[in-house]
C-alpha cells in the first residue's frame, strides 16, 4: 500500500476523519516502526470537521469558502478553486452552523472574503447573509456580488448587504447562480 512504503519518523501522517483514523490504527504496515505519530483530524459533524481540517492547516485565511454538504460537486469546485487561498467550510443548506460561525467571527480580523459555491441554489440567503455577517463590523461593509457561471458581472449588479431582506432580493431575480463572493469591504474616514 501507498502508505506502507512512507516512513511515519519523516512524513507527518494525518488522518481526517473517525474513519480515517480507524484504518491508520487498525491496519498492520510491515515496514513501520511498532510505534509512531500522528495528527488525527476530526468533528462529529461534516461542518466541524471542515473547521477542524481549516484551524490546522489555516492560521488567518485571507478568504473562505462555503459549499453545501451534501453537494460534492460545490465542494470539488469549492476545493479546486481555493486550493492555496483558503479554508473550505461544508455547512447546511438553511444557515450556518454554531462552529462555523464561530470560526468565522475566530477568524474574522483576517477574512476579507467569503466564497460560498453553489450560490442561492444551495445556500440560503440567511446562510449568506450570516457569513457576512460574521467577517464584518457591519453590514454596511459586505458587498453581495453573484457570478452567473463563473463570469464576473457588470459592475452594476453589486449591492451592499444590509439585511436579510436585501439578500433575499439581490439573489430572487438570479436563481441559478454559481457562486457567491461576500467581501468584507474596509471603509475608510478622515478627520480634520
Amino acid at each position: 500500500s501507498y502508505l506502507n512504503g512512507l516512513n511515519p519518523n519523516k512524513t507527518m501522517v494525518i488522518p481526517v476523519g473517525s474513519d480515517a483514523r480507524y484504518a491508520l490504527t487498525h491496519t498492520n504496515f510491515s515496514r513501520w516502526p511498532s510505534s509512531y505519530s500522528y495528527y488525527p483530524i476530526s468533528g462529529k459533524t461534516r461542518a466541524a470537521l471542515s473547521v477542524a481540517v481549516a484551524k490546522f492547516w489555516w492560521s488567518t485565511p485571507g478568504n473562505v469558502a462555503l459549499a453545501y454538504s451534501s453537494s460534492w460537486r460545490d465542494g470539488l469546485s469549492a476545493a479546486g478553486a481555493m486550493n492555496v487561498f483558503g479554508p473550505l467550510l461544508w455547512t447546511s443548506r438553511a444557515s450556518l452552523s454554531s462552529e462555523l460561525t464561530s470560526y468565522l467571527l475566530r477568524e474574522s480580523a483576517s477574512t476579507n472574503s467569503v466564497i460560498a459555491f453553489g450560490g442561492t441554489g444551495n445556500l440560503s440567503a440567511g446562510t449568506l447573509s450570516s457569513a457576512g455577517a460574521s467577517v464584518a463590523a457591519n453590514g454596511a461593509q459586505v458587498v453581495y456580488t453573484p457570478f452567473r457561471n463563473g463570469d464576473e458581472p457588470a459592475g452594476a449588479r453589486m449591492s451592499a448587504l444590509r439585511t436579510g431582506e436585501e439578500v433575499r432580493s439581490a439573489t430572487a431575480a438570479r436563481p441559478n447562480l454559481a457562486l457567491t463572493h461576500l467581501c468584507r469591504c474596509p471603509r475608510y474616514s478622515v478627520r480634520r
